[in-house]
């Protein structure tokens, strides 16, 4: 009897030491300013953020961005507290690379873009310098197909990359 009391006793201990860690690293883990990777805090004036782009692939990974961010992209500017203007949004590749023949075998990738923030009045907020983006693309014209899949990966990630910097910046907003 006095055996089962002591282990009782004993594993309700272990069960509180184990509650008192996880509440402990918990804490230790909010206090340190820890967040998920890609999760940027935004002011409450970019709550509800309207987007203006002419390029709709961008557009959309911003919004993506921003959602995961915990804004709320907003189709109505009148409903918006703010407006962000993408803008000279620009792709383009440049030969970096030829052989013996003259045959192409590689390329540089380059994404530009630009955006600024205005607030409700149309003040602006934040005007960003250019961002720039490059990657190298090696190109075989024997895996024409293979290649194209893969440079449109590249660009798609150059996009991703620019969102995730203009959502970054947005974050300076308000502090």
């Amino acid at each position: 009897m006095q055996s089962k009391r002591v282990w009782m006793e004993r594993t309700l201990m272990q069960g509180f030491l184990k509650l008192v860690t996880i509440v402990s690293l918990a804490f230790i883990v909010s206090a340190c300013g820890f967040h998920l990777r890609g999760k940027v805090e935004l002011s409450k004036s970019l709550s509800n953020l309207y987007i203006e782009s002419t390029d709709p692939a961008l557009q959309a990974k911003v919004e993506d961005v921003l959602r995961f961010s915990g804004s709320t992209p907003v189709s109505d500017k009148s409903a918006s507290s703010a407006v962000l203007q993408l803008s000279d949004i620009n792709y383009d590749r440049i030969v970096r690379t030829v052989d013996s023949r003259g045959k192409i075998t590689g390329y540089t990738l380059r994404y530009r873009s630009k955006f600024e923030v205005f607030d409700k009045a149309g003040e602006s907020v934040l005007k960003s310098a250019p961002i720039l983006l490059t990657r190298d693309f090696a190109y075989d014209s024997q895996q024409v197909l293979l290649k194209e899949d893969e440079e449109l990966f590249l660009r798609e990630d150059m996009e991703k990359d620019t969102a995730q910097q203009i959502v970054r910046q947005l974050g300076s907003i308000g502090r």
